[in-house]
């Protein structure tokens, strides 16, 4: 569920494979906003991969790729931050062979510091966001399950933003690493504006 040293370049992790787990990580709360507007359900899709063309009346099909493949690196980076869960709980956790923020002369994080990440963030709101995401990564993504997860993209979104800001702040502002491009523009960005007041009461912070 992480990243290998021994399979990549170091420097590889600070210019290509963390970059693009961030921006993983955005498009997938734009894709949770396009599905809470209703406006997954409103464009066609069509997708030239030059020896093949996806097309398809509404963009579900790619938005769910989308939404999946956020899911899996939100888990990837907290688990690069040193964030894991046991028993539906955050917990510190450094997987034995994974690379982490740490081997880069950063700091593993406990649960407790991570979700202090913006001001305006409720730390409870990070805490249950970041818990169910990977909770929800893991019956959707990483194993088949009898039960599954019911996919809350409210809550996705807030999960990924967090995690978004949580590894912008922790690793490359903090090593002096350069920052890959934020792509959200801020009328979708999460926030108690209006759009994202159709967030269940217990995740409005």
């Amino acid at each position: 569920m992480g990243c290998y040293p021994h399979r990549s370049n170091p420097n590889d992790y600070v210019v290509k494979h963390i970059p693009y787990r961030v921006t993983s990580l955005e498009l997938c709360v734009a894709s949770c906003h396009s599905l809470l507007s209703g406006a997954a359900d409103k464009s066609p899709l069509e997708i030239d991969l030059g020896s093949l063309v996806l097309k398809d009346a509404t963009l579900r099909a790619f938005i769910d790729t989308v939404i999946d493949n956020g899911l899996l690196y939100n888990r990837v980076l907290l688990a690069f931050m040193g964030i894991g869960i046991q028993n539906r709980a955050l917990i510190a956790k450094r997987e034995r062979d994974g690379v982490t923020v740490a081997d880069f002369g950063g700091t593993l994080l406990t649960p407790d510091q991570a979700v202090k990440i913006h001001p305006k963030f409720d730390e409870n709101t990070v805490r249950k966001s970041w818990a169910y995401a990977i909770n929800a990564s893991s019956k959707t993504i990483a194993h088949l399950t009898q039960q599954g997860a019911t996919i809350q993209p409210e809550v996705i979104a807030i999960a990924c933003h967090a995690t978004s800001l949580l590894v912008r702040k922790h690793f490359f502002q903090a090593l002096s690493f350069p920052e890959p491009s934020k792509i959200l523009p801020e009328d979708i960005t999460p926030k108690p504006d209006e759009f994202w007041s159709v967030m269940r009461p217990e995740y409005v912070y």
